[in-house]
């Protein structure tokens, strides 16, 4: 019998891994008045926050791609489960950094942690869909669908969560990371 339990948990780190990508775009307005007020933003961000928005989206785009490269070498090279891991790791310490940004005031640190990000999540994504393929016998189609459906479900609940928490009294857009 194959270990079922693991697409279960595949679903829900989709689900929070999209989550977290959409924190951003969810709460665009307070990201806005940060990158436009953070003290080593630089000139073209200051100037034009919208930039510094595409800037930070790009640079998770840009941890992704260059990790899926690796990922998808590695991943032939060492088991899946370390890999994983480490990828969780680093996804932990990027939301961490995303978090502490704000703190610290830096434009960088939020960039930087988004990067991570995007690279952490190239790990998972390179190893799930093709073990659930492999261990689901012939509800294989079935079960990757339920964990696609992470995507645009991790994402709505991102762009929402994001925005509770950027706009409540209490909280603010990084304890939506935390």
């Amino acid at each position: 019998t194959q270990p079922f339990y693991l697409f279960p948990l595949f679903l829900l780190i989709n689900i929070i891994t999209m989550a977290d990508r959409a924190i951003i775009p969810g709460a665009s307005q307070e990201f806005l008045a940060f990158l436009g007020g953070a003290s080593d933003s630089p000139a073209v961000v200051k100037n034009n926050p919208d930039a510094g928005l595409g800037i930070l989206q790009a640079a998770f785009m840009i941890g992704y791609t260059l990790a899926i490269i690796l990922s998808g070498h590695y991943v032939h090279k060492i088991k899946w489960k370390p890999l994983v891991f480490f990828g969780l790791c680093v996804w932990w310490l990027g939301v961490l950094g995303s978090g502490n940004a704000k703190q610290y005031n830096s434009f960088y640190v939020l960039l930087f942690s988004r990067m991570a990000t995007g690279c952490s999540e190239a790990a998972f994504q390179v190893v799930a869909p093709p073990l659930i393929q492999d261990r689901a016998g012939k509800r294989a189609g079935f079960w990757l669908s339920i964990f696609l459906m992470g995507l645009p479900l991790g994402l709505s609940v991102g762009y929402i969560y994001g925005s509770h928490m950027a706009t409540s009294e209490l909280w603010g857009w990084d304890w939506a990371y935390y």
